[in-house]
């Protein structure tokens, strides 16, 4: 059996938008724009950098979750759907505590640490690679 022929040709869409502090709009905008790049024919999408949430630190904290949370599925599952490879702009990721040291669990400011992680996705909704920021 041999394998599926590679596209020769990819069509990507970026999606701008202005994310802003109600998590659950921001989440149903950035869907749209999936479903509308989608629609356009983008085999690739690549949404904003932490496109869930803008806010103060502690509120990003809040709103952040762990990877594999309700978002991850949510996102995982738009891939799937619309047979794309979704680059997930970024989203804060709250640390695992039972995976990471506890120094590892705030910032240089003592603050709870929250991951800026990019995640992409492939065509089934599998995880394909991650990408944490360093300097949040």
């Amino acid at each position: 059996m041999t394998a599926p022929a590679q596209p020769t040709q990819i069509t990507v869409a970026a999606v701008c938008m202005t994310s802003t502090n109600d998590k659950a709009r921001n989440v149903e905008t950035a869907l749209a724009y999936v479903r509308e790049a989608n629609a356009r024919g983008a085999d690739w999408v690549q949404l904003p950098e932490m496109f869930p949430f803008f806010g103060t630190y502690d509120k990003v904290y809040e709103m952040a979750e762990l990877e594999g949370g309700p978002l991850y599925e949510q996102m995982a599952g738009w891939a799937r759907e619309h047979k794309i490879v979704l680059f997930a702009g970024t989203v804060g990721e709250r640390p695992d505590r039972d995976q990471l040291p506890a120094t590892a669990l705030v910032n240089a400011k003592g603050e709870r640490r929250v991951f800026n992680t990019a995640y992409v996705f492939g065509r089934q909704g599998e995880l394909l690679a991650k990408y944490r920021k360093t300097h949040l």
